[in-house]
């Protein structure tokens, strides 16, 4: 019998901050989880890291009177030493700044490229800086960010976008052909849901 492969992964948290105690519990569940598929049999590969990109980092590090990088490397070695403590099972360990994830970005974006799947637009909209998040007028609650309740700016900016519009159908066909790619089911009857109201280019 072939070997079935099981791939899971944690959120990769940004590095703006030590880590909080529901980013703690999501790093415990994922790890039973892949615990539990290794127990099965299953060809187990349990994904975490760091997000080393972003405003909220340059802003913390200024705070700090470093450099971004001396932020993350300090934020990446405390996350490290809690995934030690809480005895994380895994497998490997990403930081957006390695060279290796660089590279294999750079190369996937190359052949998005290639695809006629990326093009240059102007994107006009409220952000959250907090948040580091555009977001719609049907999603602000008295104008006011939903996740945070800070004020939001309005910006005007130039951007790279992916036609993920392009591969709406072709998603819900794999989903509906492949009813364990996504679990548990109300997982998936969820992002079915969001599927067929229409995908916008991101």
């Amino acid at each position: 019998m072939e070997n079935k492969k099981f791939y899971i992964t944690t959120a990769i948290p940004y590095m703006n901050a030590k880590l909080h105690l529901g980013q703690i519990y999501e790093f415990i569940l994922t790890d039973v989880i892949a615990r539990f598929n290794r127990l099965l049999g299953k060809d187990t590969y349990f994904l975490t890291g760091a997000d080393e990109h972003g405003q909220k980092i340059d802003k913390s590090a200024k705070d700090k009177g470093v450099s971004s990088r001396e932020y993350v490397d300090i934020m990446v070695k405390d996350m490290k030493r809690l995934l030690e403590v809480y005895n994380i099972s895994n497998d490997s360990y990403i930081r957006t700044t390695d060279d290796a994830h660089e590279k294999i970005v750079q190369n996937i974006l190359m052949k998005l490229n290639e695809n006629g799947d990326l093009y240059k637009s102007t994107y006009e909209g409220k952000y959250c800086i907090p948040c580091e998040t555009f977001l719609t007028d049907g999603q602000l609650v008295d104008g006011m960010c939903p996740e945070c309740g800070r004020d939001v700016e309005y910006v005007k900016e130039e951007n790279y976008f992916f036609k993920l519009s392009k591969y709406e159908q072709r998603l819900i066909d794999y989903i509906e052909k492949n009813p364990d790619f996504i679990i548990p089911e109300t997982r998936k009857n969820e992002v079915l849901g969001l599927l067929k109201q229409g995908l916008r280019d991101i």
